[in-house]
């Protein structure tokens, strides 16, 4: 599915099997488009299942040249592969202008970037992701940040959180469950739980408040 201009509203949706020659294996969003997507009046939840991508975002590829929010509440991504990066979702943008992402009471279960990084999620220097309450529950499923990521409410990840880009914790509880890198360059954490079991961390610039550790 190609979006350009306007806006790509999604609620109780299964994308399975999905495949792109080149990026985006379900969705392929640019130009200025905006994803929102939700539950139905049903309750039901929107799956991206076992999609590919031969370039980069398994599921999702997010790209914008103007500054534009998309939303993803309560999403599965299970199963999906990128041969590059982002195996569920890449989150980038047209030089300098940023593509914002906000993602809350998601599920990401077996995701992987085959010959890159961010099994769960790729995001690129500039762009912005905000993820609140949500699950990372497999080693494949890592996070790789070039630009600027924030975690808010109460996060459990089971993989890799890497990158060179800020990383941020407000007011979250954050679980990390034998991840096997935790390589942050910037941190600042502020009022904030966080339970690293099993882990190897490693800050290069550590600024915490308040943070119970």
């Amino acid at each position: 599915m190609y979006t350009g201009a306007g806006e790509l509203n999604l609620s109780g949706v299964l994308f399975r099997g999905n495949s792109a020659g080149s990026s985006g294996g379900a969705i392929y969003r640019f130009v200025d488009g905006v994803v929102n997507i939700q539950k139905d009046d049903s309750g039901n939840r929107t799956v991206f299942d076992h999609n590919y991508s031969a370039g980069s975002g398994g599921a999702i590829y997010l790209n914008s040249m103007l500054k534009r929010t998309s939303s993803f509440n309560d999403v599965i991504f299970t199963g999906n592969t990128a041969k590059n990066n982002g195996g569920a979702i890449i989150n980038t943008n047209n030089g300098t202008n940023v593509t914002n992402l906000h993602i809350s009471g998601s599920t990401f279960f077996e995701n992987v970037a085959e010959n890159g990084n961010g099994g769960a999620i790729y995001n690129v220097a500039n762009a912005v992701v905000v993820i609140t309450d949500s699950e990372f529950l497999t080693s494949s499923d890592t996070i790789y940040n070039l630009g600027n990521l924030t975690f808010a409410g109460k996060n459990t990840i089971a993989a890799d959180v890497t990158g060179t880009g800020s990383f941020t914790v407000t007011g979250a509880t954050f679980n990390f469950i034998n991840s096997e890198a935790i390589d942050i360059a910037e941190f600042t954490g502020t009022a904030a739980e966080m339970n690293f079991s099993g882990s190897a961390v490693n800050f290069t610039n550590l600024d915490l408040s308040g943070v119970a550790i």
